[in-house]
C-alpha cells in the first residue's frame, strides 16, 4: 500500500469487523461473522472508493481470505481488475503431511475448543493473524472441514456472485508457502468461473 501510494495510487487498506482497528474493545466483544466481511464489509469500502473516486480504475489487491470473499459481494463487479496473492480454499485435505495435520487439527479441535472458552480466537498464538471474534473463527472452521469450503454444505445464499466476476483477475501462487498449497489455490480458483485468470506461479530460488 505505501509503495502505491508514494507513486500517486490512491490507495485504501482497511481492518475487517472485528479484528485490530475495526473493534472497539476486543475481539471478543464484536457479534461477528466470517460471511459478514464478504457480505457486508467488503461492499461498504468499495461504494465508498467508487463514491470518492468516480473517475478512477478500481483494482482490488487480496490476501488469503481476502481472496477468497471477493465473490460474496455484487459489489465486486465493479473492480477493472483483481489481484489474489496467496489466496486458497481452507478445506485441510488440500494440504499433505504435517501441514494437512496441523490445519485439521485448527480446524476440528483448536478453534471450536478454544474459541468456546475464550469468546473469541487468539489467532497469533498459531501464526493465523490477527484475534478474531468467535463467529468468524467458528464459521471459518466449519468451511475448513468441508471439502467444497464456502460453497459447501454451509454455503450463503451470496455466493452466487462468484460466477459473476468476468473482470481480468491475476493469481499468484508462491512454491513454498505453507499456507496456501498449490492444490488450495487452485481449488479457489474454481469459484471465478467467467474470470479472465493469469496465472503467475513463483518459486523464490528462481529470483
Amino acid at each position: 500500500a505505501e509503495f502505491f501510494a508514494a507513486r500517486g495510487v490512491d490507495t485504501l487498506t482497511w481492518d475487517y469487523r472485528g479484528i485490530s482497528g475495526s473493534t472497539n474493545s476486543s475481539a471478543a466483544d464484536t457479534p461477528a461473522h466470517i460471511h459478514d466481511w464478504g457480505e457486508q464489509d467488503l461492499p461498504v469500502v468499495i461504494d465508498w472508493l467508487r463514491a470518492r473516486y468516480p473517475q478512477r480504475r478500481l483494482v482490488i489487491i487480496a490476501h488469503s481470505v481476502g481472496g477468497q470473499l471477493l465473490g460474496m459481494t455484487p459489489a465486486t463487479r465493479h473492480a477493472h481488475k483483481l489481484v489474489l496473492i496467496a489466496s486458497q480454499s481452507g478445506y485441510w485435505r488440500l494440504w499433505s503431511g504435517w501441514q494437512q495435520l496441523r490445519i485439521g487439527f485448527i480446524w476440528h479441535i483448536i478453534i471450536p475448543v478454544v474459541s468456546r472458552l475464550r469468546g473469541s480466537f487468539p489467532s497469533r498464538w498459531f501464526g493465523l493473524g490477527a484475534d478474531l471474534p468467535n463467529g468468524v473463527a467458528r464459521e471459518w472452521a466449519r468451511w475448513g472441514r468441508d471439502p467444497e469450503y464456502l460453497m459447501g454444505r454451509h454455503r450463503r445464499a451470496s455466493v452466487v456472485h462468484y460466477a459473476k466476476i468476468e473482470c481480468p483477475l491475476l493469481n499468484v501462487w508462491i512454491s513454498d508457502d505453507d499456507i496456501a498449497s498449490y492444490a488450495a489455490n487452485r481449488k479457489m480458483l474454481t469459484w471465478y468461473p467467467r474470470a479472465r485468470i493469469t496465472q503467475w506461479d513463483i518459486t523464490p530460488t528462481d529470483f
